[in-house]
């Protein structure tokens, strides 16, 4: 799906750019603290509350897949890999809910990042609708000594919780995760969502299955198939290309952080 970039969006991406350069930058080792102090926070709390909505994941996983499945535009493409993330952070009413889901980019071959998505589900009545709303880019070779070789799903959950997600929550001194409603709500909200306009309780609803009724309706017709399946069986995997000093010290520093929390580049 294509997004603009707007304000919101520029934040995404700026905090995505400052977390991808404190691994070598020694006057940014808080950040990188916190990045990781947040992420164990994530972890706590998945471990605690995932058994209370993980039937909602598993829906919200089945119906992206099916989806992909009937190569419906704005989907996830068939020959990508994806995963919905096991952070899922509700509002107080838990009808509304915030996740992201962690793509490895494998449907061009000569792809050198992947992708971090924020994803949503509404619940009306007693369905749920989902949906995802922005992309952020990661450029594997700043993590991994692989260009061409996709990034763990472990690396994309810790950059999707503690660049996307982390404006959701706070974390206490008891290492705890403490959700923002506040601000969870307002991004959760019809015009955040779906535009400028403020909605009403009908409108929202009515907008909500609107919007999944022309995705699902949506379809890539056999020409526009054909030609991106084409495309990925002639395209050759390019050479990697040779890492320098720099890279390498980057990447080193990154994997050792990283590894202290059990997660691996690649």
């Amino acid at each position: 799906m294509e997004s603009k970039c707007t304000p919101d969006r520029l934040v995404y991406l700026i905090s995505l750019i400052l977390l991808s350069t404190i691994s070598c930058r020694s006057s940014t080792h808080a950040q990188l603290d916190k990045a990781l102090s947040d992420y164990l926070a994530t972890r706590k709390y998945v471990n605690e509350n995932y058994d209370s909505y993980k039937h909602i994941r598993e829906m919200m996983r089945d119906s992206f897949m099916i989806n992909t499945n009937r190569k419906q535009k704005y989907s996830i493409h068939p020959m990508d890999s994806f995963t919905i993330d096991s952070l899922l952070l509700f509002n107080k009413n838990g009808d509304r809910f915030v996740t992201t889901i962690n793509l490895k980019k494998l449907s061009l071959k000569t792809s050198f990042i992947d992708v971090l998505i924020e994803a949503h589900g509404v619940r009306i009545g007693e369905e749920w609708y989902f949906d995802r709303s922005f992309d952020v880019p990661v450029t594997r070779e700043h993590f991994s000594q692989y260009k061409y070789k996709p990034l763990s799903y472990d690396l994309l959950s810790f950059l999707n919780r503690t660049t996307n997600m982390n404006r959701y929550y706070n974390v206490n001194q008891d290492q705890n995760l403490i959700i923002d409603y506040m601000i969870l709500d307002k991004r959760l909200s019809g015009r955040t969502l779906y535009g400028v306009k403020d909605y009403s309780d009908e409108e929202f609803i009515q907008k909500t299955k609107d919007r999944y009724n022309i995705k699902c309706s949506n379809k890539m017709d056999s020409i526009e198939i054909q030609a991106i399946y084409s495309t990925i069986d002639t395209t050759e995997i390019p050479n990697e290309p040779i890492i320098t000093q720099e890279r390498k010290e980057r990447i080193d520093n990154y994997s050792r952080t990283l590894n202290t929390i059990g997660i691996n580049v690649n």
